[in-house]
């Protein structure tokens, strides 16, 4: 609730590009995520995704971390097809590929993301 409040005064204050409202709305969606707010999780990272993107070009840090954001409320919803699993592999895979390249192979985020991308490649060979 807490994370949700901060982002909602945020945006009046900043404005909904602001780097300062988009590292708030990260917190959020990393918040849905562990809570197990799937849908409101999807929705907002579709939405936070696409806005980053406008505003900071696809291979900016924020955009990167909202994209993993919106794989992983993708890939944790229990629902998650083999198709909806499949096609989060090939965007982490791009997320992956675009981290090493803008913040290098041992940054902690290529190894969060390479952790995850491990992680779904088990779950997609065991979801037969």
């Amino acid at each position: 609730v807490l994370k949700r409040e901060i982002y909602a005064r945020c945006v009046p204050i900043f404005g909904v590009s602001d780097k300062r409202t988009i590292l708030n709305g990260i917190n959020l969606l990393i918040s849905l995520n562990y809570n197990d707010c799937f849908v409101e999780a999807k929705t907002f990272a579709h939405e936070l995704t696409a806005r980053t993107t406008r505003v900071f070009g696809a291979d900016h840090v924020l955009t990167l971390s909202v994209t993993h954001g919106l794989v992983d409320a993708r890939c944790r919803d229990p629902d998650a097809t083999r198709e909806t699993l499949v096609e989060c592999e090939v965007t982490l895979q791009d997320v992956v590929q675009r981290q090493r390249r803008v913040l290098g192979v041992t940054h902690p985020n290529v190894r969060a993301s390479e952790r995850d991308l491990a992680r779904l490649g088990l779950r997609l060979a065991a979801h037969v």
